[in-house]
This record gives C-alpha cells, sequence and structure tokens, in this order.
C-alpha cells in the first residue's frame, strides 16, 4: 500500500511544481496499472524498465538540451 501512494506522490510533486506528465514509464505491476485512473490525462508506458531506460534517456537528454538553449 504504501508503493502506491509513493508512487501516485511522485507524479502530483511534479504537477504542483508546474511539470505536465505526458508519459510515465513503469514495471507491469498492477500496482502501476492504477495509475491510470489517478492520472487520467497522463500516458502509463507498462513496458518493462529495461526496456524504457534508453527512451527516459533520450527524453532526459532532449531536456537538458532545452533547458540550456533557453
Amino acid at each position: 500500500m504504501e508503493l502506491g501512494f509513493t508512487l501516485q506522490g511522485q507524479p502530483k510533486l511534479l504537477q504542483s511544481r508546474g511539470f505536465i506528465l505526458i508519459v510515465v514509464h513503469t514495471d507491469p505491476q498492477s500496482i502501476f496499472k492504477s495509475l491510470t485512473a489517478v492520472f487520467p490525462s497522463t500516458v502509463i508506458d507498462e513496458e518493462s524498465a529495461c526496456n524504457s531506460v534508453g527512451k527516459v534517456d533520450a527524453e532526459t537528454q532532449i531536456c537538458h538540451e532545452n533547458y540550456h538553449q533557453a
């Protein structure tokens, strides 16, 4: 149960600070699937974490570059 609250808390914290969540990458476990009801406008990508690392790194790099260009 604590894990569920933690998973809901992180996106809520980011949203409260002005971030717009578009995609959240998670492992395909039932606790993560419940996030789709909590964050209906956010895509919950249920691929395994190993398959998502490259995508997350690429997105992080793009965000980093955009931040430094602004």
